[in-house]
């Protein structure tokens, strides 16, 4: 048997159930969960009960832990391998797939094996996290399909509340792409933004940011991500960028009214439903050449 935190009703508490431990077929794995990660859309879902298809239901999206059985089919994993999975968030198959349980079924081609220096704690804490990063990044921006690294060199690129989890991977995935990177932060944070790959961080409480990164990056930012939305930030952004226009990308911003920006500058919103309805096959297929592990907080590049 196993073990599984499940949700019986919208606006419901999670009540702790004993389940059948699921079976792998064809290409899944099953998954013995030792660490799991919470993502906003969790209490949102609860909540809500968007794309709920049926109760009883399992929360969660981000999971650690060790590959148990193996379908007859899968040619990637064996039992014992350290794994980190995200689930198919879309499919009606949430009560065998969620997170909140001791384990779980997912198939082979949405897990990656852990690196020997990642910890399940550490690695639960990437997928979805990466996938937001990567979905505003280059599913409704419009950066280039691919990339050598050199085509946005002395352009720069500003990460607002780059602190965050989301934040942090845009950072990085903006520096893959050669920009140079002008971010916000809390004081406290700045030195962590800053090994991230941040050129300069400004704390986003200062009165004259704007000011600032106009000065910074001499009138021209074109491209912004904005992994925390309120209003008055938006109004900033939007101020900071070059007078011939300019995207900005905006995490979730459905509980936020947009702060006005000059016409020129194109807002993109998206939440998880664009990170997996419409971005991740266009992702993966432009994160193929890069490898993403949870080494000093950095993003490491294939050579």
């Amino acid at each position: 048997m196993a073990k599984a935190l499940q949700l019986s009703e919208v606006k419901g508490e999670l009540r702790l159930a004993s389940v059948t431990k699921p079976t792998p077929t064809g290409t899944q794995i099953l998954v013995e969960h030792v660490a799991v990660a919470q993502n906003p859309i969790d209490w949102k879902q609860q909540e809500m009960g968007f794309y709920i298809n049926s109760f009883p239901y399992v929360l969660g999206f981000d999971v650690a832990g060790i590959v148990a059985d193996v379908g007859p089919d899968v040619t990637k994993f064996q039992k014992g391998d350290r794994v980190v999975v995200t689930t198919e968030f879309l499919e009606p198959t949430k009560h065998i797939d969620g997170a909140f349980q001791t384990h779980s079924i997912h198939t082979e081609d949405y897990a990656s094996k852990i690196p020997e220096n990642i910890s399940f704690e550490e690695a639960s804490s990437i997928p979805l996290a990466l996938f937001t990063a990567a979905c505003g990044m280059y599913g409704h921006s419009l950066l280039p399909d691919t990339n050598n690294g050199t085509e946005h060199k002395d352009e720069w690129y500003l990460v607002w509340a780059a602190a965050t989890s989301v934040g942090a991977y845009a950072v990085q995935l903006a520096r893959l792409l050669g920009f140079r990177v002008v971010a916000t932060a809390s004081p406290h944070s700045f030195e962590y933004v800053k090994s991230l790959g941040a050129e300069v961080v400004f704390d986003y409480r200062d009165e004259q940011i704007i000011e600032k990164i106009r000065e910074l990056t001499g009138g021209k930012l074109q491209h912004a991500f904005q992994a925390f939305v309120v209003t008055e930030a938006t109004a900033k952004i939007g101020k900071a960028m070059s007078t011939e226009g300019g995207e900005v990308a905006m995490v979730d911003p459905r509980f936020s009214e947009f702060g006005v920006v000059p016409e020129n500058v194109k807002l993109y919103p998206f939440n998880a439903f664009d990170v997996y309805n419409v971005s991740r096959i266009h992702i993966l297929t432009y994160l193929a050449n890069t490898s993403f592990v949870w080494s000093n907080q950095e993003i490491i590049r294939k050579t």
